[in-house]
């Protein structure tokens, strides 16, 4: 229903619209389209199953999520006459609980980051400390930079859901377990990347999480996918290194500058004589670079070319990169 936009099943019921918006003031803004699509979904389905007598039943516990936290109004459905207290109470601490565990924010400028971090600080510390530590190691030892507040907040606070779902659902959610988890091709690279990873959970200062130890193997897997996006762009080793020649007039060229700083698999730096032989190609619109470096590779862009060539240009550059990356790449 979901996947396929199907509504014919929905349409005899109605929703309760004043509920919708107390859901969705917990998700990001970017979220709200699809996730109020998802929460009617849920809706119906809670329908069915208080109808035919299947209230939430106690195999999860809730409490720990909301205890002695009032941002919450857990008296959403308080007119169900077929609900107990407590089972209003599970029933409305179970749709929220989605936007607690779900690893969806992408942009650090959503009002809503600063609100959920202040809630892991209260709530969950553990969490919090567990995912800095963790992004603190990568920075430090791997990285050599800092993530921009920007990029960080949102990671962090990604990498806290998920602790809190695997912590929640005991090891066994089922939206990160069965669909989150596709196994990398064990390519050199993904070696390298792995045992980076498991070289933190070995670290004596993560050790003493206690708490999270049990699910060590689980979190290491769940933080490899959500960590991969921001460790391509950053490690140098797993880019092409193209250096650009041009006549300095950015009117000619800058639209060619502009697609090659677009192609992720691309570092795309201004030619420098001085390091000539770091470049893996240069891409030159002069006839002089074959004389002057004569063992460089490059490809000539003359300022005759076509649109459409950029498309070309773009499969010969990842030949190259096939060629200089052989396993160790991560696309």
């Amino acid at each position: 229903m979901g996947m396929k936009g199907s509504e014919e099943l929905l349409e005899p019921f109605t929703i309760d619209e004043t509920i919708l918006p107390k859901l969705l003031d917990q998700f990001p803004s970017e979220e709200h389209y699809l996730a109020e699509k998802n929460l009617r979904l849920d809706l119906i389905i809670q329908y069915f199953r208080i109808k035919n007598g299947f209230p939430l039943d106690d195999a999860l516990d809730f409490e720990p999520l909301y205890d002695g936290c009032a941002e919450f109004d857990l008296t959403l459905f308080a007119e169900n006459q077929h609900l107990t207290l407590n089972q209003q109470r599970s029933e409305a601490q179970a749709l929220y609980a989605q936007s607690l565990t779900t690893p969806f924010f992408s942009v650090s400028k959503d009002p809503i980051i600063r609100k959920r971090l202040d809630y892991y600080v209260k709530q969950f510390p553990s969490y919090l400390a567990f995912a800095e530590t963790f992004l603190a190691y990568f920075e430090a030892e791997i990285f050599l930079t800092t993530l921009s507040e920007e990029r960080r907040l949102p990671l962090l606070l990604n990498l806290a859901q998920v602790l809190n779902s695997i912590i929640l659902h005991h090891g066994s959610s089922p939206n990160l377990h069965s669909f989150l988890f596709f196994q990398l091709k064990k390519a050199e690279g993904n070696w390298v990347y792995e045992k980076q990873i498991h070289d933190f959970f070995k670290k004596s200062e993560v050790l003493q999480f206690t708490e999270l130890s049990s699910y060590f193997e689980l979190i290491a897997r769940v933080f490899k996918h959500l960590l991969q996006p921001f460790y391509m762009q950053i490690m140098n080793w797993t880019h092409l290194k193209v250096g650009f020649v041009s006549e300095p007039n950015a009117i000619l060229f800058e639209k060619i500058r502009l697609f090659l700083s677009s192609v992720y698999f691309i570092q795309l730096e201004a030619f420098s004589p001085k390091y000539a032989e770091s470049y893996d190609v240069v891409i030159t619109t002069t006839g002089f670079f074959s004389q002057d470096f004569p063992d460089i590779p490059y490809l000539t862009w003359q300022i005759s070319e076509e649109d459409e060539d950029l498309e070309y240009l773009v499969y010969h550059l990842m030949d190259l990169y096939r060629k200089k990356a052989g396993k160790l790449r991560f696309i």
